[in-house]
């Protein structure tokens, strides 16, 4: 009695699974990376007009004070809150900076999502180089924002600065590295080499 051998098949079904969840996790953050670009060019364009509002804010500061309180001319104090505000964070054009480059690296993930689930060739070797960067670069945010998520932890926004810190190291981190190594692996395995 002879054994026949078949051949072993494969499955790749955690492939659609990590296929639609990058593509999830990139279309949110593409909004969130969108809504926090708008911000950071938002609180720049004000600190802009603040600034060249300077000396009228002096003015009116000097009839404020003169007057007790009771005269208050355009609105001064909400002005020099404003220029607090923009004093404590880093500076403004290097947020809108990681802002942007995370929404185009989200993009990139949402791109990369839709080749994994058709299986096209070109995403096997690009997902890990996409993995790398996404963590090079939240590495790099996370430094540039240091000042904005003391301002937040000394201002006692403490549930804000942890939701924004994990929500960060998760999506910008944790799950690229995860999403890289599996691909990486199964690449050496030559687990995709049936489609690749």
């Amino acid at each position: 009695m002879s054994s026949t051998s078949r051949p072993q098949h494969q499955c790749h079904c955690w492939i659609p699974v990590l296929a639609t969840v990058l593509i999830l996790f990139s279309a949110f953050d593409i909004g969130f990376g969108i809504a926090f670009g708008s911000f950071a060019d938002e609180l720049a364009e004000l600190g802009e007009q603040v600034e060249s509002e300077k000396t009228g804010m002096r003015v009116a500061n000097i009839f404020r004070t003169l007057s007790g309180g009771l005269v208050n001319l355009g609105n001064s104090a909400l002005g020099v809150q404003i220029r607090e505000l923009v004093a404590a964070l880093p500076p403004l054009w290097l947020l809108a900076l990681v802002a942007w480059v995370r929404v185009l690296l989200a993009i990139c993930g949402f791109v990369l999502g839709w080749a994994l689930a058709f299986r096209l060739r070109f995403s096997v070797p690009v997902i890990p180089i996409y993995a790398l960067a996404s963590i090079c670069w939240s590495a790099f945010s996370l430094f540039v924002s240091r000042e904005l998520y003391y301002s937040m932890y000394s201002n006692d926004v403490l549930l804000d600065m942890w939701i924004l810190l994990i929500l960060n190291l998760f999506f910008h981190m944790l799950w690229p590295g995860y999403l890289g190594l599996r691909i990486w692996t199964a690449k050496r395995s030559g687990d995709l080499a049936a489609w690749e």
